[in-house]
């Protein structure tokens, strides 16, 4: 077929496919992958160790009550977080989330050290809307991999494998390395956000989408989109299923069945490195079966590792995996859902 005949639709594609590679910046990626995993590995060392830290000092049943405040402030953070973007464009946002949560890790640890729960609880707080920022990071990758949307998040969740390892095997491990038990592990999340920080100063941001004069939907515009709602729907509902997971894992796994301390940080090490180790997989999958049928799968993941349990109420460890790959896949559908990809070639 000569270049005459061509489809005008399928050169339209091939045109909008080359472009896009033209404008990849995958070094920025990859850097951002950096900075997720260095968020990433606070966050893991948070789930094993915030319930376990608050307790000398929390009221009775109330140790968990810093990890939920994190994962409220951070559903707090992502309401707020469009109007940072457009005061403070992308690195300025990003660079405030990481100050934030260097303040949180401050805080927990000097609660850790003075013995003080509502120091402990501020801090959380703190470290929840600095988690909103980085896990916005994937969004940004999107920008600057126009070619391969899904890919672009693939890779950056993947450094919550990274961060997933270093934080709850490695920062874990810091438990005794200050006179106070668990205050060194917040001194070295302060040191993760430290390096964060530089990551971000030295990266450069494409403009905010709808910040150069172009009129933004409105939030009730996008939700009465039924593929909108969908992918809302779903991102709950396996976020939720995540978080039953971690928030009481650590606390249970000691005080009800006597696990001893590193066992406990390697069984949630499995949960978060099994949870985003599938992220490369999922972006491919994605853009070759649809968003629709990655979710299925996390759902059937999911409901079969529910079936496991019921049935063999033994198997405690392997359980944890399972459920961190249904969950994934789940969890990241529905945001490669929202992000525009590019179209298929028949």
């Amino acid at each position: 077929m000569s270049i005459a005949d061509e489809d005008p639709k399928e050169a339209n594609v091939n045109a909008d496919a080359a472009k896009g590679k033209a404008e990849d910046r995958w070094p920025s990626v990859l850097l951002l992958t950096g900075a997720w995993a260095c968020a990433m590995s606070v966050f893991a060392s948070a789930v094993v160790t915030l319930s376990l830290a608050a307790s000398p000092v929390a009221p009775p049943g109330a140790e968990t009550l810093p990890l939920a405040l994190a994962l409220v402030f951070q559903g707090v953070a992502n309401l707020v977080l469009p109007a940072e973007k457009r005061c403070l464009g992308l690195k300025g946002a990003y660079v405030l989330g990481a100050v934030i949560g260097f303040l949180g890790c401050g805080l927990v640890g000097l609660g850790c050290w003075v013995q003080q729960f509502g120091l402990q609880l501020f801090g959380a707080a703190c470290m929840g809307f600095s988690l909103a920022h980085a896990q916005n990071y994937r969004f940004s990758a999107v920008l600057m991999l126009p070619s391969n949307p899904p890919k672009a998040i693939g890779v950056v969740l993947f450094g919550g494998v990274v961060g997933s390892m270093t934080g709850s095997a490695g920062f874990t491990q810091a438990k005794h390395m200050l006179p106070v038990e668990f205050a060194g592990i917040y001194v070295l999340g302060a040191g993760a956000h430290t390096v964060a920080l530089v990551i971000l100063a030295c990266m450069s941001f494409p403009p905010v989408p709808g910040s150069t004069g172009d009129k933004a939907r409105s939030l009730g515009q996008l939700l009465r989109q039924p593929r909108c709602a969908a992918a809302v729907l779903a991102m709950a509902s396996s976020y939720g299923m995540m978080l039953v997971l971690m928030a009481p894992s650590p606390v249970v796994m000691q005080r009800f069945y006597s696990i001893p301390y590193v066992p406990n940080t390697l069984a949630m090490m499995g949960h978060m490195a099994c949870m985003f180790s599938p992220s490369l997989i999922t972006g491919s999958a994605v853009n070759r079966y649809g968003p629709m049928k990655v979710i299925m799968l996390g759902v059937l993941l999911g409901f079969s590792c529910a079936l496991l349990l019921w049935c063999f109420g033994l198997l405690r460890w392997a359980w944890l995996c399972w459920a961190s790959a249904g969950t994934s896949c789940s969890w990241e559908a529905p945001r490669c859902w929202a992000a525009p990809t590019k179209p298929r070639r028949r």
